[in-house]
């Protein structure tokens, strides 16, 4: 796979994977891995920090 190919396809499942935990937080869905009820505060993290990092790619993308 070339680099553009590469970047796109990182960008696009951090976005998703934010975007998902987004409707979590909103929608007040429970999670459970293994039993564990994983708090919402992991969920608002991985918004902040999968957001900022799939907007980073994309910026990069233009380079």
């Amino acid at each position: 796979m070339s680099k553009k190919v590469t970047l796109k396809l990182a960008a696009t499942l951090l976005t998703f994977a934010a975007l998902l935990h987004l409707v979590r937080v909103l929608a007040g869905w429970d999670m459970v891995i293994n039993g564990w009820l994983l708090p919402v505060w992991v969920s608002i993290l991985v918004v902040l920090l999968a957001g900022y990092l799939g907007f980073r790619v994309c910026t990069m993308e233009k380079k």
